[in-house]
């Protein structure tokens, strides 16, 4: 573990992690690809009570992203590193450039793309709902809009779904169930009762919970 960091010791060459840095406080922002689960989360944001010279750590599991301020004047980068790395949580540190930023935004680009997909899907599902709701008497009209609807979920599914699917999947890969699984097995499970509804013609599903 020490040759592994040992490269921190020049903290000059790591400016993209920090986001402050003076004589007594220093704040770092780590990506900790192998938190998985809740237990993962709670174990690295109460890392100051074992370690003093940690103030504080605030952890995105979506982004698997942990800010962490500390004492400057009492710890350093490669000890932060080397603590989280004894503790079985070791930061990526792989990409010891400027260019680090580009990942982290371009997941932050795709989770408002999913996001905004989904939102654009919600509404137009309640939308085409709405007939239903004030009464409509056409059969032929409302197993229309039941079919836009389920049409309109496709791209949740295929888009806005990926990043569950893909986090359930690794996860089960590696033989640990994280927080992804349920909310992959309930997506799956809503989807297909939904689609089996409207084959069926018995109802539009819950396209819009889902």
């Amino acid at each position: 573990m020490a040759d592994s960091y040992a490269s921190l010791e020049n903290e000059s060459l790591y400016q993209h992690l920090f986001k402050h840095r003076d004589e007594n406080t220093s704040i770092i922002q780590l990506h900790m690809p192998s938190m998985h689960c809740a237990n993962c989360v709670k174990a690295v944001e109460t890392l100051p009570n074992i370690a003093p010279e940690i103030i504080d750590v605030r952890v995105n599991f979506s982004q698997k992203e942990a800010t962490i301020k500390y004492h400057s004047d009492q710890t350093s980068l490669r000890a932060v590193a080397e603590k989280l790395d004894s503790m079985g949580y070791p930061p990526d540190i792989s990409l010891a450039s400027e260019d680090i930023d580009i990942q982290p935004n371009q997941h932050r680009r795709r989770a408002t793309i999913e996001l905004g997909i989904a939102g654009f899907v919600f509404g137009n599902t309640m939308l085409f709902a709405f007939p239903e709701y004030m009464g409509l008497d056409d059969p032929s009209m409302v197993r229309l809009f039941h079919w836009l609807t389920a049409g309109l979920a496709i791209p949740l599914l295929t888009f806005s779904g990926r990043s569950f699917f893909k986090s359930a999947w690794m996860g089960l890969l590696q033989g640990k169930t994280n927080m992804d699984v349920p909310i992959t097995l309930g997506i799956i499970a809503l989807a297909g009762y939904s689609y089996l509804a409207v084959i069926n013609g018995d109802s539009a599903g819950y396209f819009d919970s889902l």
